[in-house]
């Protein structure tokens, strides 16, 4: 729930997918995080006193409800990673395509990126089993992040090398 311009960046997170369509969000967490459920539940006593006291920008920040966006949430039992936190979804998405978004990127502020339409856009045209966006980094700093090896290159598009 770490906060950027005083909105947690899973807002943000949640505010770009419902502006590139995405309309059901599940959100797995893990035992005792139950933060981000109650920032985006309904919480009437603190909308009144916003409300009161004049505090309607305050209260723009907390519509969630015209994102259109259904929130789901379930738990991973056990923290054995990434894959296995998507694995958690599994049942949520069935054989329909998904998104993952992680809580510690924000695209775009104010949910103007069209990263995610774009993601869509070559997954369904190139038929592609996956796509996965990533960013170019220093060559010191690949310490701290998952590399890919591009082959294939098509402007910003480009199929990654299998693993050797």
């Amino acid at each position: 729930m770490l906060a950027v311009a005083r909105k947690p960046i899973v807002q943000y997170v949640v505010e770009e997918l419902a502006a590139n369509g995405v309309d059901q969000i599940l959100f797995i967490t893990g035992r005792n995080k139950t933060s981000i459920e109650d920032h985006f539940d309904s919480d009437p006593e603190l909308l009144r006193t916003l409300a009161a006291a004049n505090k309607t920008d305050l209260l723009e920040e907390l519509a969630f409800e015209d994102l259109k966006a259904h929130f789901f949430y379930t738990r991973q039992r056990f923290q054995r990673g990434l894959g296995d936190a998507i694995l958690c979804g599994e049942n949520f998405a069935g054989e329909e395509p998904f998104v993952v978004a992680l809580g510690d990127s924000i695209l775009g502020l104010h949910a103007h990126s069209k990263a995610l339409a774009r993601m869509a856009e070559l997954f369904e045209s190139r038929r592609a089993s996956c796509v996965v966006a990533v960013e170019e980094v220093a060559p010191d700093q690949t310490v701290h992040y998952g590399i890919v090896q591009p082959v294939e290159s098509d402007g910003d598009c480009f199929r990654i090398a299998k693993p050797g």
